[in-house]
């Protein structure tokens, strides 16, 4: 499972407004991804994005994040 988008539906759910092309979603297939390649080697932060992916974050957890915070936001 990953997180859902912030600001769009996921892509496996029907629009409500999308009536007529209603077919076109037949085209579409779903596939699960159960192997983190991005995070691999991290097995702390997999961990942190595991627990926040199903809302089940511990407070050593949050601490971690919150210790990886940066306020430096011109990306230097």
């Amino acid at each position: 499972m990953q997180l859902p988008p912030v600001r769009a539906s996921q892509v496996f759910q029907q629009p409500e407004r999308m009536i007529p092309a209603t077919h076109l979603w037949r085209l579409f297939s779903l596939v699960e991804l159960t192997e983190n390649m991005r995070q691999q080697g991290d097995k702390t932060f997999i961990d942190i994005l595991n627990a926040l992916r199903v809302g089940d974050l511990m407070q050593s957890q949050i601490e971690i994040l919150i210790n990886k915070q940066s306020t430096d936001m011109d990306g230097e």
